[in-house]
């Protein structure tokens, strides 16, 4: 079957640390590799990457990436079925319009779409364009079952991990997780234009060489009330074999010269002894002096202590995000948060006696939250500058859809209509200097005073305690240099500036 799969240009402001980003579709490359090896005839367009330094206006934002009438243009014209991807909500008002001229070009072909966003609202999702198929969850088996049905002409109704519409009405059947992950091929990166990527060095964490991104494990056992990875993946927590995942990291040395690995994993480290063997892998085989990796989507601290911050570091391993949310224990019950912070803290004086970089993760302005709250996470803040955190991420609260938190803002009226307004302010709470507020104790104005006021508390207090922080900062802004997510994403940030500045 003649497959399309399409990686829609990226939606990104100067401001919005969240689209300072630029890596390989992963999730994309996985469903690529799945359909080759079934014998499907893939074709793929990278819609971000095939023009990273270029952007489009669209409304009050920006494409990164090819405009959608070029996209449409080199789909091949025999295709048969389209695959996109939309993770993030705030994406979907450009993927919908992709999707709707995708299907105007070539109305014969089936769409299909799957991430995170499509997970969470596939009835809205099919009623509001021209998409034929929504892949729920993991998207691999869904994906394989669902091209080999339509090549076939076999019926799609009751197809585990598929929705779609049926006589007016949206019909659904849930797919069970994916147990052998370990028989799940590598992403197929052929076509994609990884080595822009490379050389483009905008990567999730720090930029400290060649990056790849990369998938450890998959799921997560927690059910944070902000978070919508279990609509996704559930709350099963299932890691790869670590002979598998090391021999993935050799590939991509040899294949790309790489030697930065960054783990997208929703929760790398749950369990104390995997990471162990992790770690011993890469050091056995002698790689820890020739690479490094990094945790940038944040992780667990209960299963790392001394002896595991050690291994990792022997390993390579330079970078880790811990998310903490907020240091008030009222909060963290509400957000059903199940953390430690006197372990969290513990870990993190672990973490930089091993001379790692650390980075913690809140939030404010959750619904909930009282100003005394706020100010107890402040004083978390403070800790974490004292012990020696390199930087902290402070975002403002904003509710994913069919979260536990979203379902009380329906129900209290203040979340009324899903329009490309309420996915704006999803958008918005990634940056914190267009901040929207859903706590009616802070405005908007006052919820962008509280973000910055928060990276002020940190950084006063950090170049306090630490004052050379300041100077190398500064340093490696000049040079281009990044040591930090902080840096990288201010790097990027000026990046963009001057991409605009030459299209305006």
């Amino acid at each position: 079957m003649k497959i399309s799969i399409i990686q829609a240009p990226q939606m990104v402001t100067l401001s919005n640390y969240l689209t300072t980003v630029a890596i390989p579709p992963l999730g994309l490359a996985y469903i690529k590799a799945s359909l080759e090896q079934a014998g499907h005839q893939v074709q793929f367009i990278d819609g971000t990457g095939e023009a990273l330094a270029k952007f489009t206006p669209f409304g009050d934002y920006y494409l990164r990436g090819l405009p959608h009438e070029e996209i449409i243009k080199r789909v091949d014209p025999d295709v048969e079925l389209i695959g996109l991807g939309c993770m993030f909500t705030p994406q979907w008002p450009s993927v919908r319009l992709l999707a709707n001229g995708l299907k105007e070009a070539h109305p014969n072909a089936k769409i299909m779409l799957g991430g995170e966003h499509s997970s969470a609202l596939p009835g809205i999702i099919l009623e509001s364009s021209k998409v034929d198929y929504i892949v729920l969850g993991e998207g691999e088996e869904t994906a394989v079952s669902l091209a080999n049905a339509l090549e076939k002409n076999e019926k799609i109704e009751s197809m585990p991990g598929v929705a779609y519409i049926h006589k007016g009405k949206i019909q659904s059947v849930p797919r069970n997780r994916i147990k052998a992950i370990d028989e799940i091929p590598w992403p197929s990166w052929k076509d994609i234009p990884v080595e822009k990527y490379i050389e483009y060095n905008q990567p999730h964490g720090a930029a400290l060489g060649r990056s790849m991104p990369m998938l450890a494990t998959r799921g997560c056992p927690y059910r944070c009330s902000y978070c919508s990875s279990a609509q996704m993946w559930t709350t099963k927590w299932i890691p790869r074999d670590v002979k598998d995942l090391v021999d993935e990291m050799e590939h991509y040395m040899r294949v790309y010269s790489a030697n930065d690995f960054h783990f997208e994993d929703l929760t790398s480290i749950i369990r104390r002894d995997w990471i162990i063997d992790f770690s011993k892998e890469i050091v056995e085989r002698g790689l820890g002096d020739k690479i490094t990796w990094q945790l940038p989507s944040g992780t667990r601290s209960e299963a790392i202590d001394y002896e595991v911050m050690t291994w990792m570091k022997k390993a390579g391993c330079r970078i880790l995000s811990y998310a903490p949310e907020s240091g008030s224990e009222r909060m963290l019950k509400i957000m059903r948060k199940k953390i430690n912070l006197k372990h969290m803290l513990k870990a993190g004086k672990d973490a930089v006696n091993n001379k790692m970089t650390l980075q913690a993760n809140f939030v404010l302005g959750h619904p909930e939250e009282l100003f005394i709250d706020v100010l107890k996470t402040y004083a978390l803040v403070i800790q974490c500058a004292w012990i020696g955190f390199t930087e902290v991420h402070m975002a403002c609260f904003y509710p994913l859809p069919n979260t536990e938190d979203f379902e009380k803002l329906k129900q209290a009226g203040r979340i009324t209509d899903l329009s490309d307004e309420y996915f704006s302010t999803i958008f918005q709470g990634a940056d914190p200097l267009r901040p929207i507020s859903w706590n009616h104790r802070f405005s908007d104005r006052q919820m962008q005073f509280l973000l910055l006021l928060g990276y002020a508390v940190f950084h006063g207090f950090s170049w306090l305690f630490r004052p050379w922080r300041f100077f190398s900062m500064v340093s490696n802004i000049i040079t281009g240099k990044t040591t930090s997510k902080t840096e990288r994403i201010l790097n990027e940030s000026f990046k963009k500036l001057r991409y605009l500045g030459r299209s305006a």
